[in-house]
């Protein structure tokens, strides 16, 4: 890549001491936003650059026993790698003389490397059940008891939301130039930059008094147990709730991150300091958080919600009482008091629903054999929760 002399001693600069942000602050937030936008842009396409576009000729079969969605199995040969083929993205189906085609969804993948042959099982939605099984019983066949169909199927575009970061940040050329002074955000920026805070005026002491304690308990009842924090958990404790725009706490293994954490959580919000929002890399994480957090008694009246992705749900994420789909069966039952007629028969009607859906859901054997009756039921009932 060619870059002019300048724009090579920026970046040369911004990845040592970065002096122009120190001189020149509002002309180096200009330029990091070009730059985050080209990186996250270069990202974004970097994730599908080797999926499969071919549009191909596949016959696919119908597994044995009646299931809503329905799903159908098929053989893609030559394939190296799994090229995009990935469980959730959506899938393209034609058949020759359709008006237009239909999606379903990639619901498991087997790659085979000795014969290089990736074995996909699709299913459809809901919506598309009823059209889907009227494309089999009108242009499908019977082979060795299975109905199959022959058509042609293409790996859909992966869409924004399963890469969300970097295609937002690739969208918003100014992400940078917009935090505005003054602003928790800005003060991040200075303290990552290195660009110093203004000096603030060190409150007057006097001698002759004692030192305060710190303004929070030493000791916590965590599942039925009481436990004293250590100096130096005390210490991340007080850095936590010093009211920092931005603060790291490293710890090795087994310290008890997770419960320090979850303490720092349960006192800002004690303190109105919330509502809080709590990320981490994996939901197995957020859900062990989450558990901590209930597990400490002296926050057992700070509400929790935790968000959890249907994808993540049906890929048996660990489960929590606080999920939001437990909060939402909840809802009649604990605020009932507090809603209207419609309200409650709104609430009601997605408690039954979401129950009927989360029987079959997370239950393939009982889904294997369905009724017409409870396909009609299944169906209904995802309408209720969706």
């Amino acid at each position: 890549m060619n870059l002019r002399p300048k724009d090579k001693a920026w970046l040369t600069d911004r990845v040592n001491d970065f002096d122009d942000y120190l001189s020149n602050t509002e002309s180096a937030k200009r330029k990091m936003g070009k730059l985050f936008n080209v990186s996250c842009s270069t990202l974004a396409a970097l994730a599908t650059m080797y999926d499969d576009t071919a549009v191909r000729w596949v016959t696919l079969a119908q597994p044995p026993g009646a299931r809503c969605p329905i799903r159908f199995d098929f053989t893609l040969d030559d394939m190296a790698q799994d090229s995009g083929w990935n469980r959730g993205r959506m899938v393209d189906f034609w058949i020759t003389g359709a008006e237009q085609t239909t999606q379903m969804r990639v619901d498991s993948v087997l790659h085979d490397l000795d014969t290089r042959q990736l074995s996909v099982r699709v299913t459809g939605f809901t919506w598309n059940h009823a059209t889907l099984t009227r494309l089999v019983s009108e242009h499908g066949r019977t082979v060795n008891d299975h109905r199959v169909i022959d058509g042609y199927v293409r790996l859909g575009k992966l869409t924004k939301s399963a890469n969300a970061a970097n295609e937002a940040v690739s969208r918003m050329l100014h992400i940078v130039e917009r935090v505005e002074q003054g602003t928790i955000g800005h003060r991040i920026l200075d303290a990552v930059y290195r660009k110093p805070a203004p000096a603030a005026a060190l409150p007057t002491t006097n001698a002759s008094q004692p030192t305060s304690p710190h303004p929070f308990p030493d000791t916590f009842r965590v599942n039925q147990q009481t436990i004293t924090l250590t100096t130096d958990q005390r210490a991340s404790l007080e850095l936590g709730l010093a009211n920092h725009p931005i603060a790291e706490i490293q710890a090795v293994f087994g310290t008890g991150k997770t419960v320090l954490g979850a303490i720092i959580a349960g006192l800002l919000v004690q303190r109105k300091q919330g509502p809080l929002i709590v990320t981490a890399t994996t939901n197995n994480a957020v859900a062990h958080f989450a558990n901590t957090m209930l597990s400490i008694e002296e926050f057992r009246n700070v509400r929790l919600l935790r968000y959890l992705s249907e994808a993540a749900f049906l890929d048996e994420s660990p489960s929590t009482p606080v999920d939001i789909h437990e909060i939402l069966k909840s809802l009649p039952n604990d605020f009932g008091e507090s809603l209207n007629e419609e309200q409650r028969e709104l609430c009601s009607r997605f408690r039954r629903g979401r129950l009927i859906y989360e029987q079959y859901a997370r239950n393939p054997d009982r889904a294997t054999h369905m009724s017409e009756s409870e396909i009609d039921e299944y169906i209904l009932a995802e309408q209720d929760v969706s």
